[in-house]
């Protein structure tokens, strides 16, 4: 048996670099064979410096692999941002964006896709939505006033959709040689694993900024597809834990977070 260790939304910038080292030595307190992190691990100006950390203090035997969420572009450019990580954290690094890789083979059986994905506003009315995120000021493709809101919606789908077609051909591949596959991505996939601090479903005007239905569409369509077949998907962004099961097959777990408290969000045996 292998252990995955998964953490998400660390949020990395809010802390200092002795509190990132105590950070590692709780993840390696549980041997791991392999990290998972599911998005939002610092801001564009610092997401490398960030990496870079945890990749030494965890030590070069101990593979990290990411996808990024909203706060991961703040300050900088989607395009840029997955430009550096294209070029730098791919199969010769010990660190590997997700996003460089159709899946990475975990064990005989077991395998991990993950995409960035995006939110997407379809399972509520995003036009409706009196949430203003601070992604529309602080991302470079998605900064506009009230009159780019269409823009930004048909953006956001784009976004959605690259992330949904990349985990689904993952998936495929995967399972082509694979018992199982986790997919790691930071916005839920479902809405019910879009959850409000007290627990409750988000609201019509979280919902749009805080789910993928493209995405969620996708999984189930998959799990269909491969009835005898195992998808477990990993998630971030709401900082409110929920676990659900949408097929036999398919189950999805929103890890919670906080804050100036980045830890362990739990560890699969595989």
């Amino acid at each position: 048996m292998k252990n995955l260790v998964w953490t998400t939304d660390c949020h990395l910038n809010f802390i200092s670099e002795i509190q990132i080292k105590q950070f590692c030595n709780k993840i390696a307190q549980k041997n791991p064979d392999a990290v998972v992190i599911t998005g939002d691990i610092s801001e564009a100006t610092t997401l490398e410096i960030h990496m870079r950390m945890m990749e030494m203090y965890l030590g070069p035997t101990i593979p990290i692999y990411f996808v990024c969420g909203n706060h991961d572009y703040y300050h900088g450019s989607i395009t840029d941002i997955r430009n550096m990580l294209k070029l730098k954290f791919n199969q010769n690094s010990a660190t590997k964006w997700l996003a460089n890789f159709d899946f990475i083979s975990l064990t005989d059986k077991v395998a991990l896709v993950g995409h960035d994905g995006w939110y997407d506003g379809r399972y509520a009315d995003y036009f409706q939505s009196s949430l203003d995120m601070p992604d529309y000021y602080l991302i470079h493709e998605l900064k506009g006033g009230i009159y780019y809101k269409q823009q930004r919606f048909d953006r956001i789908g784009q976004l959605a959709i690259e992330g949904a077609l990349h985990v689904q051909e993952g998936i495929k591949k995967a399972f082509e040689t694979h018992d199982q596959v986790f997919v790691a991505t930071h916005v839920a996939p479902f809405k019910e694993n879009s959850r409000a601090p007290d627990g409750k479903m988000s609201d019509r005007h979280w919902m749009p900024h805080f789910s993928s239905k493209i995405m969620g569409d996708m999984l189930l369509n998959v799990a269909k597809e491969y009835p005898l077949k195992q998808l477990v998907v990993l998630c971030g962004h709401n900082h409110t834990f929920w676990r659900q099961n949408y097929a036999p097959n398919l189950v999805c777990i929103t890890g919670g977070a906080e804050y100036n408290k980045p830890c362990v969000t739990d560890v699969f045996q595989i």
